[in-house]
């Protein structure tokens, strides 16, 4: 109390103490060790059976979980033990594809295309997702390596296979 009575008088003024900055909501710069999980999810255009496919594929500190789907049906798929190497490889690849959303597009939309969407966890919070649209000769929703890192997470899953067999 003193100092802050003699500086006063004394005609100097102290700068307050900055307010804390505040943290900023979890997005593609989050550090690596706090990442829980990387998914890349590629669905294509509304086309009959056995022609449309889904296809998750996820990777988690747990396992690698890799499923074709048409329509809800399962055609193939593939589950690994997950671990911290495979998991970082992940994290890797997407840190390594720069993805950034863009502005929701001014065009009509487009019936049919594909997309290709990258989701990343912090525990249960996420911490990007975004997709990218492919439709005609229009590319929405995303920027960023998408090819790159699809085929990065796909060398790090099992290959699928028909679950009947």
């Amino acid at each position: 109390l003193h100092a802050l009575i003699l500086a006063c008088a004394s005609g100097t003024t102290t700068t307050p103490p900055l307010a804390p900055t505040p943290e900023p909501p979890p997005t593609q710069q989050a550090t690596p060790a706090a990442l829980s999980s990387v998914e890349y999810h590629f669905q294509d255009a509304s086309v009959p059976p056995p022609y449309h496919r889904s296809i998750p594929i996820r990777v988690s500190l747990d396992s690698v979980d890799y499923v074709i789907d048409s329509y809800g049906d399962v055609v193939a798929e593939a589950h690994a033990p997950g671990s911290q190497a495979t998991l970082d490889q992940a994290i890797a690849a997407y840190q390594a594809a720069g993805f950034a959303l863009l502005p929701p597009s001014t065009e009509p939309e487009c019936t049919g295309g594909t997309s290709q969407s990258v989701k990343v966890k912090q525990g249960s919070l996420i911490a990007f997702s975004g997709t990218l649209s492919d439709c005609g000769a229009s590319e929405t929703g995303l920027t960023g390596d998408m090819k790159g890192f699809a085929q990065a997470i796909k060398a790090l899953a099992p290959e699928p296979t028909d679950p009947s067999l």
